[in-house]
């Protein structure tokens, strides 16, 4: 197994255990039950896309330690404006499963990542969705 593949699925572990992390942060912002409920749910879903990153590391570098720093999400500008910025890592997010799939051989693996890489461009226009439709819910999450 190439060391390139590796290392893409070292990074993209920490992007989604980062993505998790950011949704959880979000629906603690806002006081809106639905988003509260989405966000949650996408966090859910970007902590399924890193166990399965994890095991596929697991698989094919058992002795790999992928770990870095991490920040937690920053909301000090507003809620509004730490969405718009993370908007673009959940684009980022379906560029590489995209370019992922490209990657692996397997059956069994690309339609996992087919279905992550279907989730993920659910996220970057539900998202999208949002912003657009509760930017008054979103500025009035105390920051604006």
């Amino acid at each position: 197994m190439s060391n390139e593949l590796v290392q893409v699925l070292c990074r993209g572990l920490l992007d989604e255990l980062e993505s998790a992390d950011a949704f959880v942060c979000m629906a603690q912002e806002i006081s809106r039950l639905d988003l509260k409920l989405q966000f949650i749910q996408y966090a859910q879903e970007e902590l399924s896309h890193a166990s399965y990153l994890s095991a596929l590391l697991g698989r094919l570098a058992p002795d790999l330690v992928c770990a870095s720093p991490s920040e937690p999400p920053d909301f000090s500008e507003g809620l509004m404006a730490f969405m718009v910025t993370y908007l673009a890592k959940e684009e980022a997010a379906v560029f590489y499963y995209e370019t992922l799939l490209n990657m692996v051989e397997k059956d069994d693996d690309r339609a996992i990542l087919k279905r992550i890489y279907e989730e993920e461009k659910g996220h970057y226009e539900d998202l999208t969705e949002i912003i657009k439709a509760h930017a008054v819910d979103i500025m009035e999450a105390g920051y604006a």
